[in-house]
Formats: C-alpha cells, structure tokens, sequence
C-alpha cells in the first residue's frame, strides 16, 4: 500500500482490491480521507471478477494511466 499510499500524496487517483471483504474494508478505513481512491473486492483468479472490477474501476476514473501489478498466486498459477 506504500505506492498507492505515494500515488495519493501526489494527487493522482488510485484503484487496488483485494480478494476479501475484510482486507478491503480495512483498506477503506486506512484511505477513507482520500477521494481519488477506489477499493473493491476482486479475486484475480476469477476472470468473472476481473472484468467486474475493472469495469467499476472505470466507471470511477475513466481511464488507467499507470497499473502496478503485485499479485501473488501462492502456487495456484496454472493446471
């Protein structure tokens, strides 16, 4: 969160999720101040819900101007 945390300070709008309701929420209550910042659950396995996400992430800001990917599958990745 230290990025998204930079990215804030420096006026840019910012979007992250998390795969529970619980992690997310806790981030809500860290950025609750920030209004250029959006939060919402997403599983990044489920493609159902990257294409939900992404779609409200949209709908909140328009556009992706830069996307940091720091996800961690812990060793699910593949068949």
């Amino acid at each position: 969160m230290a990025i998204a945390e930079a990215l804030l300070d420096h006026n840019y709008n910012v979007a992250t999720f998390s795969s529970t309701k619980k992690k997310v929420d806790q981030i809500k209550k860290k950025f609750a101040k920030k209004k250029k910042f959006f939060v919402d659950v997403c599983n990044v396995l489920n493609d159902n819900d990257i294409n939900e996400y992404h779609k409200s992430m949209l709908t909140n800001f328009g556009a992706i101007d830069i996307l940091i990917n720091n996800v961690g599958g812990g060793g699910t990745w593949g068949s």
